[in-house]
């Protein structure tokens, strides 16, 4: 994590429209959230602007991207071709920092769930007293998929957020 905070470092140091600000908006993501405090701790230092962050889930900053609210930096975990397409950011800013996944976790002590086919996966989840999810893409996602595979209905009593 402390070459990616590197990074993000010197992706705001390098930002022209962040030169001339004195406050630094940034939508990020709420699950990077304690990265990012010390890189932006450093930043505010070394250039004496303000950062001033915006965690959100991914869909709430994908949606406050496509209304156009002002930002200065975006730490997204979706993918913003189309959104430079469109001229909401500069084609030649986005610069990939790392890769998320969604995966599967269970109790402390709790057995090893089978999910090495989709039919074991069903059989597991189906089992499964209560299912959590996130709120953001992950959770959305997971959400669909359970839509895809049909037992949406059926876990619709057991989903926590």
């Amino acid at each position: 994590m402390a070459v990616v905070g590197r990074l993000l470092l010197v992706i705001l140091l390098s930002q022209g429209a962040v030169a001339a600000a004195a406050d630094v908006t940034v939508l990020a993501s709420g699950a990077i959230r304690h990265a990012l405090r010390d890189v932006f701790s450093q930043f505010e230092r070394a250039t004496g602007h303000k950062v001033v962050p915006h965690y959100e889930g991914s869909l709430v900053s994908r949606r406050q991207m496509d209304a156009g609210d002002a930002f200065d930096v975006a730490i997204v975990s979706f993918d913003v071709d189309d959104l430079a397409k469109l001229g909401g950011i500069a084609p030649d800013t986005r610069v990939v920092l790392g890769h998320t996944r969604v995966g599967v976790g269970v109790r402390k002590g709790a057995p090893k769930p089978d999910i090495g086919t989709a039919q074991a996966f069903k059989s597991t989840l189906l089992g499964a007293r209560p299912v959590a999810y996130s709120r953001g893409a992950s959770g959305v996602h997971g959400l669909g998929l359970l839509g895809r595979l049909g037992m949406a209905a059926a876990m619709q009593r057991e989903l926590r957020p």
